[in-house]
C-alpha cells in the first residue's frame, strides 16, 4: 500500500509539473540553452511620451520627466555568444516593451556637442494609461513568449493618440509573460544613453546600454547573474540582464504644427543567462527519488518480517 500511495503522488506530480512545463516552457523558451550566456537580437520600436516639452516647441526633445517607451522582437540567439546564430523553435519569438523616465540629463562625454541620459522606472500610472504590464514597481522591461508571429511595429499613425499607441504596444505582450527586468536597489544596476542631440528629429547617433535584474519571475525559470559584457563596455557588476543597443532610424514626420511623436527604430544586443538544469526537472526527480526511497523502505521492511 505504500508503494502504491507513493506511485500514484509520483504519478500525479508528475503530471502536474509536466503539465506547468508545457504551459509554460514553450518554443522561445526550449530554444534557450541553460548553463551558458544566451546572446539575443532584438529590433524596437520606440516613442516618447513628453510630459514636459510646450506644444508649441517646434522640436521634440527628450527632457527629465519624459517617458520613452518601446515594444521589441526577439527571433533570433547565439548560444553561447560568438557561435552561429540560430532561429528560435516553432517560429516563436520573444517579445516585450520597455517603459522607462529620464532621470537625468547633461553634455555628453563621449560624443561631441551629444546630450548624455540616465533613465529610471516610470510611474505605474504610466503603464496603466497605456494598458501595460508591470508587476513590479521597479520593472522597466517586460518580456513574453508569443508563439503566434511578430507583433506590429510602431507607426507615426500610431503614436499620435494614446489608444494608438497602448493598441500597438499591446501587441508584444499578447503571449504568455516571462520575466520582469528593471530596478531592484542592487549594485551595478543602470540604464544610460549617449545622443548626438536631445532634439529627436536632429538626432543621428543614439547609443544606449543597461544592466538590470529580474524584478518579477513568472513563468520563465531561473536566470544567473553574470557580467555578462565586462568593465569594457562599462558593466562591473553581474546583473539577470544586460544590453547594448543604438539608433537604426528615426521616422519621419507628416504632420504640420504641433510636432508629432515619433517612433524610432533601434537595435539591441540582449544577453542573459538560464539556469541549468531547470527548476522543474530537479522536482522531477526529487519526485522519482521518492518512489525509490519508498521501493528499497519496503524491501528492506520485507527482510526484517523474513
Amino acid at each position: 500500500m505504500i508503494i502504491k500511495r507513493l506511485f500514484l503522488i509520483a504519478l500525479v506530480s508528475v503530471a502536474t509539473l509536466a503539465a506547468s512545463a508545457s504551459a509554460h516552457a514553450g518554443f522561445a523558451v526550449g530554444s534557450l540553452v541553460g548553463g551558458v550566456v544566451n546572446h539575443l537580437e532584438d529590433q524596437d520600436f520606440e516613442t516618447i511620451i513628453n510630459n514636459v516639452q510646450s506644444p508649441t516647441d517646434p522640436t521634440i526633445r527628450l527632457d527629465i520627466g519624459d517617458y520613452l517607451v518601446g515594444m521589441y522582437t526577439i527571433s533570433t540567439l547565439h548560444a553561447p555568444p560568438g557561435t552561429q546564430i540560430t532561429g528560435l523553435q516553432g517560429g516563436s519569438t520573444f517579445t516585450g516593451v520597455f517603459l522607462i523616465e529620464v532621470a537625468t540629463k547633461g553634455a555628453s562625454a563621449t560624443i561631441v556637442g551629444g546630450t548624455d541620459f540616465t533613465f529610471k522606472p516610470a510611474p505605474a500610472t504610466a503603464w496603466l494609461t497605456l494598458s501595460l504590464t508591470q508587476i513590479d514597481p521597479g520593472t522597466m522591461v517586460t518580456m513574453f513568449e508569443d508563439n503566434g508571429g511578430f507583433p506590429n511595429v510602431l507607426s507615426t499613425v500610431d503614436t499620435q493618440t494614446a489608444a494608438g499607441l497602448s493598441g500597438a504596444l499591446n501587441t508584444a505582450e499578447d503571449g504568455t509573460e516571462l520575466w520582469e527586468f528593471g530596478y531592484t536597489g542592487a549594485a551595478g544596476e543602470f540604464w544610460t544613453a549617449a545622443a548626438s542631440s536631445d532634439d529627436v528629429t536632429a538626432v543621428n547617433q543614439f547609443n544606449f546600454k543597461n544592466a538590470l535584474n529580474v524584478t518579477e519571475y513568472v513563468t520563465g525559470g531561473l536566470l544567473e547573474k553574470h557580467n555578462f559584457k565586462g568593465p569594457a563596455f562599462g558593466f562591473t557588476t553581474a546583473t539577470h540582464l544586460q544590453t547594448t543597443g543604438e539608433l537604426e532610424n528615426v521616422f519621419p514626420t507628416t504632420s504640420t504644427g504641433a510636432p508629432a511623436v515619433l517612433p524610432v527604430f533601434t537595435e539591441a544586443d540582449l544577453y542573459i543567462a538560464p539556469v541549468a538544469p531547470e527548476a522543474s526537472s530537479i522536482l522531477i526527480w526529487s519526485v522519482l527519488g521518492l518512489i525509490g526511497g519508498g521501493v528499497s523502505l519496503r524491501r528492506a521492511r520485507s527482510r526484517v518480517a523474513a
